[in-house]
């Protein structure tokens, strides 16, 4: 029934209103392709100024219902749609919609203007409630994917079977379903990934995202990491029937806040984080050849002068399911405001998280000390550094971009063929691969095997590791790491001979939730580069396979007699590991 009352109504004026005498029924047929929905026939303008978001998201609703591909314009040149306000007055109150996407969508090229320039994600800030939803989100089909088990008699019969490391079947059976789901078991009372210093925080609830088939047969892909011994409830995902769908093909820019934002006593972020971009939960979907492209915002000099703008979630999020690629998709960093993190790409609770083909166009950069300006470039040009880098504005170090991702309890996540800033995960990453990448980080926390190959590392700042194990989450990687054909690029000083670190590690007297673990490391022709003389790093230059800083105040007491046992629980509930006992 897709068009039909503007095909009945064309028939009726063209042939029915205007004829005299006998009617002529010849070339009626109506052949405009059904299958294609346009933004056009939902009123959608694409002139740039008009807000086009409620027409679009009335296109994409249609759609939905119907099954139909999703298409800009029947004439796309030149279509610029304009995106403001996602507001709707609903029974006297206002709720902030988005624009669900579940059918296969081609935006032919065009391009989408947000503007958030009059947006404040701080409290009491101008049109705060527009920062807090996504614009776009693709979502499964079903109505009711996530469901919820509570009842104490399922969990702890589920418990009795256990869900641990060597766990490999749990049964886990759904009324009504006999599929595939993405499960998150939780245990409230161990908390994990209990962060330390800056940014401190008490911990997450045990958890973790782990794939079973319509058997309970748990993936390959997602071997369980924690041992949990109390459930509180287990979080089920059911993975959609008929599979993922494909978003392509457009420009995106973003108009960059420019009210300025509230500065903690520490000099950090004062808001909370906008969203405003594109979020992936439907599993086995494809985000591909979206170019973002990012205007306005606070320069160096007015940053210097302690001016904050919005820090966001990114333009690209994945979250809650599994096999999300994004293909081919070109991903600036966002500026890096005081001490808050500011992404451009994000992750929670995914599994094979891919970025493939993708590039971020401010991996170099050039800065214009005299303007504040910071341009793109190109590797090795004259002036260009990493955008991760620092410069100094009246006698302040500011930092240029932020690491352009982030991510929380995702698995396997993978940078194939990409030119990406950070390769980060906060909050336990289960398996990870940098292959045929550049890079400036691997910020990493978690388990598993961790694969670096035919790559190039470039260091953002003299002595920073190859692999940074997170200090904030006690350099926690327990498993394999391996490096292969790589290239690490090191900033060549004068003052000191070079160092490069390849794993960083250093005792802390805090209880994270978890024993300590350093990984196996792993070393197969790794070419060592000098980033200022753009050649092979010369005689003098130190590689150390593992820095440890300082150690255990009870290490190696073995060696003297005693038997210590080193505890890792916290009783006393201060932060602080238990002192060693001996016998």
């Amino acid at each position: 029934d897709n068009l039909l009352e503007k095909a009945t109504m064309q028939f009726l004026t063209s042939k029915i209103v205007s004829a005299k005498g006998e009617l002529d029924f010849k070339n009626t047929v109506y052949t405009q392709d059904i299958s294609v929905v346009y933004y056009d026939d939902f009123g959608a303008k694409g002139d740039g100024r008009t807000d086009d978001f409620f027409a679009i998201r009335e296109a994409h609703m249609f759609a939905n219902e119907c099954g139909q591909t999703v298409k800009a314009s029947r004439n796309p040149e030149g279509k610029v749609y304009y995106i403001f306000d996602t507001r709707e007055g609903v029974g006297g109150s206002v709720m902030i919609r988005h624009i669900p996407i579940r059918t296969n969508t081609d935006w032919q090229g065009v391009k989408f203007i947000i503007d958030d320039r009059e947006i404040g994600s701080f409290s009491g800030g101008p049109n705060r409630e527009l920062a807090t939803e996504y614009i776009f989100k693709v979502q499964p089909d079903m109505d009711k994917t996530k469901h919820r088990i509570t009842d104490k008699a399922i969990l702890d019969e589920i418990l009795a079977e256990g869900i641990n490391p060597s766990t490999a079947h749990i049964n886990l059976k759904i009324e009504g379903w006999d599929g595939p789901m993405l499960i998150i078991p939780c245990d409230s009372e161990h908390l994990i990934f209990r962060r330390k210093g800056t940014n401190y925080n008490s911990g997450e609830e045990m958890q973790e995202i782990i794939i079973i088939d319509k058997d309970g047969k748990v993936s390959d892909e997602t071997p369980i990491m924690f041992e949990y011994t109390r459930l509180d409830f287990i979080d089920v995902y059911k993975f959609d029937p008929t599979g993922g769908v494909t978003v392509k093909n457009a420009i995106i820019e973003t108009l960059e806040s420019n009210l300025p934002h509230p500065v903690t006593q520490s000099g950090g972020y004062a808001g909370s984080y906008k969203k405003r971009g594109i979020e992936v939960s439907r599993s086995y979907s494809t985000l591909e050849n979206i170019e973002h492209i990012i205007t306005g915002g606070f320069n160096l000099i007015e940053r210097a002068e302690g001016l904050m703008g919005a820090n966001t979630l990114g333009m690209f999020k994945a979250a809650y399911a599994t096999n999300v690629t994004f293909k081919n998709c070109i991903i600036p960093g966002r500026l890096a405001y005081g001490n808050g993190s500011s992404y451009n790409l994000g992750g929670n609770y995914v599994n094979k998280f891919v970025l493939d083909g993708c590039v971020q166009s401010n991996f170099w950069v050039q800065a214009n000390l005299e303007t504040g300006e910071i341009i793109s470039s190109s590797e090795y040009s004259d002036g260009a550094c990493s955008s991760l880098s620092s410069v100094r504005i009246n006698g302040k170090k500011i930092r240029m971009f932020w690491g352009v991702g982030g991510t929380n309890f995702c698995k396997n996540m993978e940078f194939i063929n990409s030119k990406l800033s950070r390769f980060d995960a906060h909050k336990g990453l289960c398996n990870g691969k940098i292959i045929g990448s550049e890079f400036n980080s691997s910020s990493i926390t978690g388990k598993g095997d961790m694969i670096i190959e035919d790559s190039k590392w470039y260091q953002y700042e003299p002595d920073i590791p190859l692999l940074y194990l997170r200090r904030d989450y006690g350099y926690y990687w327990d498993g394999d790491i391996s490096v292969k054909d790589t290239e690490a690029h090191l900033y060549d000083t004068t003052s000191v001979n070079p160092v490069l670190y390849l794993i960083n590690h250093e005792y802390q007297n805090w209880y994270f939730g978890y024993p300590m673990a350093i990984p196996n490391l792993t070393l197969d022709n790794l070419d060592v580069y000098s980033i200022k003389k753009q050649a092979p790093m010369a005689s003098g230059y130190e590689i150390y396979l593992l820095n440890l800083n300082s150690f255990a105040p009870a290490m190696h007491l073995e060696d003297s007699g005693k038997n210590v046992v080193l505890a890792y629980e916290d009783t006393d509930g201060d932060g602080f590991i238990d002192e060693p006992t001996f016998d």
